[in-house]
């Protein structure tokens, strides 16, 4: 048996931010062969990719920004992110709806009536679920151009089904007279919510490069990580961990706390004592994947592509396109340059073959005209993210509430956007990781 005042499941953002806090009092067992949860980067034949986009944005959290900066020093880029939404009515700058002077003049006329229609009812009754909040927030022709058919992409589920609440902090609700200011200008004052962000953009002969340098510098900070150690039970009773390491069984105690950033579905699989009522719920608990298709190209970098393009075309099985060369120039050879395609899918369903899905991304990214003529593919690989995107209702809101603090009363505190279950950000999970550690500490000292 071995005892640690806190052990921490899970190497990624947040538990690595609570380790660093903890020190030598606590242990972080992860499951791969090394830290960093879903931020990490791969490098095929000298392209580099990130497992999803990735950057790094603070939103007001002013102390945590100083404490990556200086954990990163230099090597943190300052990257103003310039995204683009392509709809049927033409391009504009995201958000769309701050920025509709590029679109068509019919379809602007059509948004903003809509829009002030549903800004001056005084009517309005809260939405009950996540299509209506979208078309009070939106206006019903907005959301046909593209609220909806992007968000049915991303969620394939309906949205009707869907909860009001959780998907917020990346939704920018339109003030009437910005949308306004928007349709007549090119409104370069507007700043969306990670209009300040962040990149690592290494020396040129670093060995690693992407969002992966943030884990690993973050990593150096905790005192213990024990790599490719798998939970397999969790004894809520006894406060004890089972962790499994090639043939090996291994019983970690916690004495304080145990820090789950597992995902929660994993985690009551993993409760050997959990009670019946919630036997049930791992059902309850639904998510998307992530497939990340990432292309190395070979031939001149396009221009004025910006970092990224949201597509709401239904036809094209992307969500948006990623440009890595213009994250970090170095992402790639100088004649070269990586596209990073996502597509999501409920985790439900089977997957296709990679084979099927290559062939449909390199047609669709060619339909959407984003593979030049002077340029060719030369190589493809594919990445499964899952758990992805958590589904939000108002059955699994209540019951995550329930779960909370069911484990919370057993000495286990959930914790990221999986452990938690919740969509954040990733300045948002460290900043979890860090104040949840700092508490803990505070507590123990009393």
């Amino acid at each position: 048996m071995i005892q640690n005042d806190f052990v921490i499941l899970g190497a990624g953002l947040t538990g690595l931010a609570a380790a660093s806090t903890l020190g030598s009092r606590s242990i972080v067992i992860e499951k791969t062969d090394r830290p960093g949860g879903l931020v990490k980067s791969e490098n095929y034949n000298g392209y580099w990719f990130d497992h999803v986009l990735h950057m790094l944005h603070f939103q007001k959290m002013k102390d945590l920004e100083a404490k990556i900066k200086k954990m990163l020093g230099d090597v943190m880029h300052p990257l103003f992110p310039e995204a683009w939404v392509e709809t049927k009515e033409g391009i504009g700058r995201y958000p769309l709806q701050m920025h509709l002077s590029s679109l068509n003049p019919t379809a602007i006329v059509r948004i903003l009536a809509d829009l002030a229609a549903t800004t001056f009812d005084k009517t309005q009754t809260p939405p009950s679920n996540f299509e209506e909040m979208l078309r009070k927030s939106f206006g019903n022709y907005f959301c046909e151009l593209f609220m909806l058919p992007y968000n049915r992409k991303v969620w394939k589920r309906p949205l009707s089904e869907l909860a009001p609440s959780g998907f917020q902090w990346n939704i920018d609700h339109p003030e009437f007279s910005q949308v306004l200011t928007g349709a007549l200008t090119s409104h370069k004052e507007f700043k969306a919510y990670n209009s300040n962000g962040w990149y690592p953009r290494p020396e040129p002969n670093a060995q690693l490069r992407g969002m992966e340098v943030l884990s690993k510098e973050l990593a150096k900070e905790a005192d213990q990580i024990l790599l490719e150690h798998e939970v397999v039970k969790v004894q809520l009773k006894n406060r004890i961990v089972v962790v499994k390491h090639g043939n090996e069984l291994k019983q970690f105690q916690f004495n304080e706390f145990c820090l789950s950033t597992i995902p929660l579905p994993v985690l009551l699989k993993l409760t050997s004592d959990l009670p019946s009522k919630y036997k049930s719920a791992f059902d309850s608990l639904s998510y998307n994947r992530v497939i990340t298709v990432m292309l190395s190209i070979e031939g001149p970098r396009p221009e004025n592509r910006g970092h990224w393009r949201y597509y709401g075309q239904e036809d094209l099985c992307f969500t948006r396109l990623i440009y890595m060369h213009n994250f970090d120039p170095l992402t790639a050879p100088q004649n070269g340059w990586g596209l990073m395609t996502e597509i999501t899918e409920p985790d439900e369903l089977p997957l296709r073959s990679n084979k099927d899905i290559m062939a449909k991304v390199i047609t669709d990214v060619k339909k959407a005209n984003a593979l030049p003529d002077d340029c060719q593919v030369i190589d493809s690989n594919l990445l499964v993210v899952s758990p992805a995107y958590v589904v939000f209702t108002d059955e699994s809101k209540k019951l995550v509430e329930e779960l909370q603090s069911f484990y919370e009363s057993h000495g286990v505190k959930l914790l990221g956007r999986y452990g938690k279950w919740e969509y954040s950000s990733m300045a948002q999970v460290m900043r979890d990781g860090y104040g949840w550690a700092d508490s803990v500490l505070n507590e123990s000292l009393v």
